[in-house]
């Protein structure tokens, strides 16, 4: 059986107020899903995961696992592992 794969246009402060279920990209308006991969990509994942995290302190950053990204004023993209340098703690 196929499945619909057409993208569904909506607002990006509609987008930024939605939780999706798994997390999807917004790209142009269009809310995407993304590729969440099988065994051998989430070990991987994982790996990378505690790797970077166990070196937050001495590297100065901070691991963000699946987390929203603006890359452009039309896109947001939920990267597998997102690595930023350290931030100031949230309030």
């Amino acid at each position: 059986m196929a499945t619909s794969t057409a993208a569904v246009t909506i607002p990006l402060d509609a987008y930024l107020r939605t939780a999706y279920r798994p997390d999807r990209d917004w790209i142009d308006g269009e809310i995407r899903e993304r590729n969440m991969g099988e065994a051998p990509h989430s070990a991987v994942q994982k790996f990378l995961i505690a790797y970077l995290s166990s070196r937050e302190e001495p590297w100065g950053i901070t691991v963000w696992p699946e987390q929203r990204v603006q890359t452009s004023a039309t896109r947001f993209r939920v990267p597998d592992i997102c690595v930023t340098r350290e931030t100031a703690p949230f309030e």
